[in-house]
C-alpha cells in the first residue's frame, strides 16, 4: 500500500508533458510497438487479449526508454545532438529524478499487472523484456557499453522476448518455427542499433562505448552487413 500511495503522491505533482517526452514514443511507436502485436496475431489473440498486449508493450518499451534517459543524464548533457532534440528533459532540468523514478514505477506496474490477465508463460516473457531493459541501463552493469553484448542484448529486450511475449500472452504454444521467427526479430533490433551507433558514431566518440566505436566505423558498416546477410 505504501508502493501505490508513494506513486499516486508523485503522480499528482509530475508535469505530465515533460514526462510523456522521456518515453520518447516517436522513436519506436512504428519499429518496436509491431513486434509482439504480430507474435499476438500469430497466436489468434482475440480483440480483448490484443488490445491489452499492446498497452503492455507500449508501457515495457516506454518503460525501457525511460531507465536509459535516467542513467545517461551526464552521457545526455553532453550529447550536442540529443540536448538540441531536446530528448532528454531530465538531463535539461525539466522533470526531476523523483519524477522519473515515480514515472518508472508506473511503467512496471501496469504492464505487469494487466499481463497477469492473460497467460502465466507471457507474464514471464514480459519480465524477461522488463529485465534486459534494465539491465541495458542501469549503473556497474550497463551492458550497453559492453563489446557485442549490447548488440545481442538489444535484440533480445527489443525483438526476441516482445515477440515470444506476445505470442504467449495471446495463448500460443511454442513450437520450433515460433522460435525461428522469434530469432529473425531478435536480429533486426540488432541491425537497429547497429544502425543507431554508425549513424550516432560522431557523437558517441569520446563519450560512450558502444560496439561501433570500439571497432571503428569501417567496421561498424561491415558488422552491419553481415547482421543484415544472416537475417
Amino acid at each position: 500500500m505504501k508502493v501505490f500511495r508513494y506513486i499516486q503522491h508523485g503522480v499528482d505533482k509530475m508535469n505530465l508533458k515533460e514526462n510523456f517526452k522521456m518515453l520518447r514514443v516517436k522513436e519506436w511507436i512504428r519499429f518496436f510497438t509491431p513486434i509482439p502485436l504480430i507474435g499476438a496475431i500469430l497466436a489468434h489473440a482475440t480483440p480483448f487479449a490484443f488490445i491489452l498486449i499492446g498497452v503492455i508493450f507500449f508501457c515495457v518499451i516506454g518503460y525501457g526508454f525511460v531507465i536509459n534517459n535516467y542513467f545517461d543524464v551526464e552521457i545526455d548533457k553532453r550529447n550536442t545532438k540529443k540536448v538540441r532534440m531536446g530528448k532528454n528533459p531530465l538531463s535539461a532540468g525539466k522533470v526531476t529524478k523523483k519524477e522519473t523514478l515515480v514515472l518508472m514505477s508506473l511503467l512496471l506496474v501496469i504492464p505487469i499487472a494487466l499481463s497477469c490477465f492473460l497467460t502465466l508463460t507471457g507474464v514471464l516473457f514480459t519480465v524477461l523484456s522488463i529485465s534486459s531493459l534494465t539491465l541495458y541501463s542501469v549503473k556497474y552493469i550497463r551492458l550497453k557499453e559492453r563489446f557485442i553484448v549490447d548488440i545481442i542484448t538489444h535484440g533480445v529486450m527489443f525483438g526476441l522476448f516482445p515477440f515470444l511475449a506476445g505470442f504467449t500472452l495471446a495463448g500460443g504454444d511454442l513450437n520450433t518455427l515460433t522460435l525461428l521467427v522469434a530469432s529473425l526479430f531478435m536480429i533486426i533490433a540488432c541491425e537497429a542499433l547497429l544502425t543507431h551507433q554508425i549513424n550516432d558514431y560522431s557523437e558517441d566518440l569520446g563519450i560512450s562505448s558502444t560496439t561501433v566505436v570500439r571497432v571503428g566505423l569501417k567496421k561498424g558498416w561491415a558488422l552491419l552487413a553481415s547482421v543484415v546477410l544472416v537475417s
